[in-house]
């Protein structure tokens, strides 16, 4: 498995992933081109087998110190390998390099397999959002302060 910045071939995989983790607020072939070539981001894929197997996309504010993580999805074929927390590492490693302090994520309550992790990897609950969700659900952000990468 590696983890390298996505391509705009991609955008067909992704696009797939995204429609079969999610039941609402899904990215789209536009929202997700438009992040490639003009956002504020940062999006990884997890390549496994010569295959996309998940993604993380992290968002910039300008000026901000804080770096938002926005989306990350693993295919369900490759899920409980670690994929998921390779690429939130990966995450971490983009906002560290762009000067992030701090790393803010919202998830719903209900999701268990990804509070795991993200708890594992020392995300903190810093408060209940709702509804949140375009379908009412409310959501809960998590939060991480992030240290320098050592030299």
């Amino acid at each position: 498995m590696r983890i390298r910045p996505a391509r705009r071939e991609d955008v067909g995989v992704l696009l797939e992933i995204e429609n079969s983790s999610f039941r609402t607020d899904k990215l789209t072939r536009r929202k997700l081109r438009h992040l490639m070539t003009r956002g504020n981001c940062v999006l990884l894929v997890a390549v496994a087998n010569r295959r996309v197997a998940g993604y993380a996309l992290v968002l910039f504010r300008r000026g901000a110190s804080s770096a938002r993580i926005y989306g990350i999805a693993v295919r369900s074929s490759e899920r409980g390998r670690g994929l998921g927390t390779h690429l939130m590492l990966a995450a971490e490693r983009a906002a560290r390099r762009r000067g992030a302090r701090r790393l803010t994520l919202e998830t719903d309550p209900s999701n268990g397999g990804a509070l795991t992790v993200y708890l594992r990897l020392g995300f903190r609950r810093v408060a209940r959002l709702g509804p949140y969700y375009e379908d009412g659900t409310p959501a809960d952000r998590y939060a991480k302060g992030l240290t320098k990468p050592a030299r």
